[in-house]
């Protein structure tokens, strides 16, 4: 069965209320979150965590971070273990 491009990502976002871009952006964002958390500061630095978690553009990266997470990955770094990861949400 042969399914649009456009027939796919609306029936995509009718069950998550995202599109598929959004959806994997938001999925790599969270990972790289835990990862800026558990991170050691001394070792790791932002640049590693978020190039392993794709992302190519680290000033776009730092922002969207920051609209998600309300801080940037710099500061969740250097803030270290906290116990739980906040999973934000952001609208397409």
């Amino acid at each position: 069965m042969r399914v649009s491009h456009s027939t796919l990502e609306a029936a995509f976002k009718s069950v998550t209320g995202l599109t598929p871009q959004v959806f994997l952006r938001l999925r790599r964002l969270n990972r790289a979150r835990a990862a800026l958390l558990s991170a050691d500061p001394l070792r790791e630095r932002v640049t590693d965590v978020a190039t392993q978690m794709g992302f190519t553009e680290l000033g776009r990266f730092a922002v969207r971070y920051r609209e998600l997470f309300g801080e940037s990955p710099s500061e969740t770094l250097r803030r270290g273990p906290c116990g739980s990861v906040s999973v934000g949400t952001l609208a397409a």
